[in-house]
């Protein structure tokens, strides 16, 4: 007997919690069903930098936001993301220079309801090549020296402060290697004497190139 009143307790305060947790979940759908699309609108949706290639665009959030909610960030009227519902910046790359794009966001208030969409527009920046800083295009150097030996490192430029490679290119561009990221240029094999090679280096900002010719001779000192 006392085993099916336990048993009955325990049947009744599960069926207690179930209703309860029911109840609950039907206020949080009339609440959520009851904001309006200006409730969950993002605020102050606007521009904070930007260059030829990429843009960075943030938000304010609204008062109301739970995280049960999504952004959803536009880009010339194309999803491009789905944003955590506290995130508040976004960083948008591989863009066209001198191009105007607009942007909108928006989160959801339930499956088939959004806030509004405010909007942005931006303009990239026109596209600048980088500058390859040489004063001299000829060097010289002993034909004795060990392969690997440092000869020149190489400094280019950028307006748009694009990250720049390096690389070698002509007829005796094997016989030297230049470091892709840092500019240094040295020799890979051992120098012939009396021997001028001709190469070019080339800088580039993932766009645009650079090639300037230079000559290697090589002397006895």
């Amino acid at each position: 007997m006392t085993y099916k009143i336990i048993f009955t307790i325990l049947v009744f305060s599960i069926f207690l919690n179930i209703s309860k947790a029911e109840n609950l979940n039907s206020i949080n759908d009339i609440k959520v069903s009851a904001y309006k699309s200006e409730d969950l609108k993002p605020h102050n949706f606007k521009l904070e930098t930007h260059g030829h290639n990429w843009a960075i665009i943030s938000w304010e959030l609204p008062d109301l936001i739970n995280r049960q909610h999504t952004h959803y960030l536009y880009r010339n009227g194309k999803l491009i993301a789905r944003l955590n519902v506290q995130q508040t910046i976004y960083k948008d790359v591989m863009l066209k220079p001198n191009s105007i794009y607009t942007y909108e966001i928006h989160t959801n208030i339930t499956e088939n309801k959004f806030s509004k969409k405010p909007k942005l527009s931006v303009k990239t920046f026109k596209n600048t090549p980088p500058n390859l800083n040489i004063e001299n295009n000829q060097f010289f150097v002993n034909h004795e020296i060990p392969v690997g030996s440092h000869i020149h490192t190489f400094k280019a430029e950028d307006k748009n402060q694009d990250k720049l490679y390096y690389n070698l290119s002509g007829a005796d561009s094997n016989s030297f290697m230049v470091n892709k990221f840092t500019g240094e240029f040295i020799n890979r094999v051992t120098l012939e004497e009396s021997r001028t090679y001709t190469l070019q280096i080339q800088v580039s900002d993932g766009m645009i190139k650079q090639d300037v010719a230079i000559n290697i001779s090589t002397t006895n000192l």
